[in-house]
């Protein structure tokens, strides 16, 4: 996963994030920094989750494409697309999925498709994931997984 060192400055950073006098918006920018410099996907993953939490969406979307830039793995691109639709940019992030879909053959464009829903359903509690899963019912009426989302 990673080295000796890297664990160390993780573990500290983790305890630092949750000790309750802890600036937090300090930690998580540390982390951000320190992931960028190993290039690590974990902790990638780990910065990306800490600045969701932290309520910094812009700057997750930053990371994501970072992330995507570094990183031989295409599951980032659903972190992208989260990281949109939590930072309001609904339009784009519908753009993006679309992009993904068309890169696939008819025949499995709804488990591509179900699973980008996944990864954004996470977070059904805000209004712009109700906006996007809206959108792609109206394109994909049939998808079985769908219409019972947009019922919560």
């Amino acid at each position: 996963m990673w080295d000796k060192d890297t664990q160390a400055v993780y573990d500290l950073l983790m305890t630092q994030m949750q000790n309750a006098s802890a600036d937090y918006s300090n930690s998580v920018d540390t982390l951000v920094k320190f992931a960028k410099q190993q290039k690590n996907k974990y902790l990638m993953y780990k910065a990306f989750n800490a600045l969701l939490q932290a309520g910094r969406y812009a700057e997750a979307v930053d990371i994501t494409k970072f992330w995507k830039s570094h990183s031989k793995n295409n599951n980032t691109q659903k972190f992208y697309v989260l990281a949109l639709v939590l930072n309001e940019e609904v339009d784009k992030a519908v753009g993006e999925v679309k992009g993904q879909l068309k890169k696939h053959p008819s025949d499995s464009q709804k488990e591509v498709l179900f699973d980008y829903v996944k990864v954004i359903m996470s977070k059904w509690y805000y209004p712009a994931t109700l906006d996007v899963i809206s959108r792609f019912y109206a394109d994909y009426p049939d998808h079985v997984t769908l219409r019972p989302m947009l019922n919560c």
